[in-house]
């Protein structure tokens, strides 16, 4: 197989708005830490794909098919072959080249240009692939912990430290013909929600890579975000309850991060071996049903602005007879680069998905991505439903949904995923 792979500054060069927080009523302020998109171009027996790693909270989905279009435009690649994905740092930009009705303000003029640069890094990455060798390990590491904990009144976003985690950091390397690595792939499931405030960075994930290529110079560490739907970083305040900052939190768990990268790296990975396929999927997870009228209104009255403007949307279909979604679309796509899988799902899916495809498709090596392609919001397991809480039974009023997601979207998705991979 061969490989190439090149980066770009995504940083905004001026004060633009934030994602990631609602509380935020002003724009950036300064930059702790720059952000990155970084391409990696594989090619083997005629196949050929693109990887695209970005220090942002996600694309929406116009923004998405317009880098999609672009990169294939550049390359000759299909879409099934452009893979994006997106660490979701809450101290980036609010990237979307589309209006939507709870997003006030965005600066479209940043992400059409970061439209360019996505095309441009990954066209860079593909002009110079050289022979590579692909080696794999997951090392483990308790950076993140669960934030739904049970309590008499329901799910509290708390730190549960009895709660579903994925403590497991897996690690790609594909190394040059001098056995150095020429790009290292990271995937691990958790909120990059260290931090909050007015200046703009990319949280642990960007002091996890910086570590890494610190101690490869040369080389490219790429972030994936895995399913952390329901995983928050360990910074707890004196109460037990999560804290944002100081700046020097963010580099310190990131850079524990990276040490276990490190410790993967100089370990007995196992190699990796076979050929390159790329395979894209949409499907349709099944709304719960419409809502009723009576929740309507009172979400309609309320002082949130989010829940009120859920509340007056579904009335007025109510009230006009409009036919209500029956479920919302979700994309799927996977690489195989040989043994190793990578199945990649749209929006924010919870640890249980990771954990019950790795059990699945065990002993295969997996990296099990989430926030690829899109944000279309959370995507909580069967038995979250039935628990409730912010993923589960109340995220849906922000995504403007009628209703939850029904029990049946876990075995939609988890099917879908293996029959792709099988």
């Amino acid at each position: 197989m061969n490989a190439g792979t090149a980066r770009i500054d995504i940083t905004p060069d001026r004060p633009i708005c934030m994602a990631g927080y609602a509380a935020r009523t002003g724009q950036s302020e300064g930059t702790y830490h720059k952000l990155c998109a970084k391409a990696l171009y594989l090619e083997d027996a005629g196949q050929r794909a693109v990887l695209l790693t970005t220090d942002l909270i996600g694309f929406d989905p116009l923004t998405c098919g317009l880098v999609k279009t672009g990169i294939g435009n550049a390359t000759g690649l299909g879409p099934e072959s452009i893979l994006l994905t997106a660490s979701h740092t809450h101290t980036g930009p609010e990237m979307r080249m589309e209006e939507h009705e709870l997003v006030e303000t965005f600066d479209k003029d940043y992400a059409t240009a970061l439209v360019d640069k996505c095309v441009a890094v990954s066209v860079q990455a593909a002009g110079n692939p050289e022979p590579v060798t692909i080696r794999f390990d997951s090392v483990p590491c308790t950076l993140g912990v669960n934030r739904r904990l049970p309590t008499p009144d329901g799910i509290a976003m708390r730190p549960n430290p009895h709660g579903r985690t994925d403590p497991a950091v897996g690690v790609a390397a594909l190394d040059r013909a001098d056995g150095q690595p020429l790009a290292v792939l990271m995937l691990y499931a958790c909120h990059p929600t260290t931090l909050g405030g007015y200046l703009i960075g990319a949280d642990y994930p960007g002091y996890a890579q910086d570590c890494v290529e610190d101690a490869f110079p040369g080389s490219t560490a790429m972030f994936i975000q895995g399913c952390g739907g329901d995983q928050k970083v360990r910074h707890v305040d004196g109460k037990g309850a999560f804290r944002s900052g100081p700046h020097d939190v963010a580099r310190s768990l990131g850079e524990e991060l990276g040490r276990a990268v490190l410790l993967a790296l100089g370990g007995p990975m196992k190699p990796v071996s076979g050929a390159l396929r790329a395979r894209i999927s949409e499907i349709e997870l099944p709304f719960q049903g419409p809502p009723a009228r009576e929740e309507a209104a009172e979400k309609a009255g309320s002082s949130d602005k989010y829940m009120a403007a859920w509340g007056k949307k579904m009335l007025e279909m109510l009230d006009t007879g409009a036919e209500f979604p029956t479920g919302r679309p979700l994309t799927i796509q996977t690489f195989e680069l040989g043994e190793l899988a990578i199945p990649a799902m749209a929006g924010e899916p919870c640890v249980g998905y990771a954990l019950r495809l790795k059990e699945a498709l065990r002993p295969r090596p997996a990296l099990i991505a989430g926030y690829a392609n899109g944000l279309i919001g959370y995507i909580p397991t069967a038995d979250m439903l039935s628990e409730g809480g912010y993923e589960a039974g109340i995220s849906h009023y922000y995504d403007l949904n009628p209703s939850p997601y029904a029990a049946e979207a876990e075995e939609v998705i988890c099917a879908e995923i293996l029959r792709m991979l099988s």
